[in-house]
């Protein structure tokens, strides 16, 4: 029978199994080949639906070994054809699997996520802290140029990004970011982070529109420091407005998706 992939991380199939119901409210096993085990479920057929149910379903399950151990998300409806396609999956991907242990072993993913643009005063986001927005700058001629004028109400020779980075700094061991259209992160001379405006800005304004949406960062964090991690970003007072804290979360950005 098809087996859908919550997680994976170290142990044996031996250990005690606890009662967990996953997608579907299907009973969670585990299977091992060598040092490492999957927790699994069964299901009837495959692609799986991604409804609201089933991923928060599937999120439980992972957050439940998450919360004792060092697990590797797996992609919702990362499903195999059976238990053997599982021990060969473990298998296969060993070598990949230690080395993405091994960076996150011991931390957890927080989350900022950004907001800008007209519906930044009434973004929210689920389980996030809600901060206050600021009110966003009258459109200018060409997006590049609305670009321009956003980076006025920012300090010298900063961005958002760098602006986090610095914040935060000694408190996290890896950065991702994920950039709304048509923006686009460059390196400056000085190795500060800074936005700018890529490929289609003016098309964008052409069509009367704004950039807009959301900047998220996601943070690779040792648990230890996560009640720093919230100090610090309390701290940013203003410089932290139109922004959502998150997390703790397993680590889904900073492994390779199934």
């Amino acid at each position: 029978m098809k087996r859908l992939l919550y997680c994976v991380f170290l142990g044996s199939e031996r250990e005690r199994l606890r009662r967990l119901r996953g997608v579907d409210a299907r009973p969670v096993g585990l299977v091992s080949r060598g040092r490492f085990c999957a927790a699994t479920s069964s299901i009837a057929a495959a692609p799986l639906v991604p409804t609201l149910e089933r991923v928060q379903a599937y999120e439980r399950v992972v957050e439940a070994y998450f919360a004792d151990r060092s697990v590797i998300p797996m992609r919702f409806g990362s499903v195999l054809e059976s238990r053997e396609e599982v021990c060969r999956f473990l298998e296969e991907r060993a070598a990949v699997f230690e080395a993405q242990l091994k960076e996150i072993e011991g931390c957890v993913e927080m989350g900022i996520r950004v907001v800008f643009g007209p519906s930044a005063a009434s973004q929210s986001k689920p389980r996030s802290e809600r901060r206050p927005t600021t009110k966003t700058p009258a459109a200018p001629g060409s997006g590049r140029a609305y670009l321009e004028a956003r980076a006025k109400h920012l300090p010298p020779d900063e961005g958002p990004v760098e602006r986090y980075r610095r914040a935060f700094q000694g408190l996290f061991t890896r950065l991702e970011v994920e950039l709304p259209a048509p923006l686009r992160l460059i390196v400056g001379a000085d190795g500060k982070l800074r936005l700018e405006a890529g490929a289609g800005a003016d098309q964008l304004a052409a069509r009367g529109a704004r950039p807009q949406g959301a900047l998220s960062l996601a943070f690779l964090v040792p648990r230890e420091r996560v009640e720093a991690f919230r100090s610090a970003f309390e701290r940013m007072g203003d410089e932290a407005t139109g922004s959502y804290l998150s997390g703790p979360w397993p680590p889904y950005s900073f492994v390779a998706k199934r």
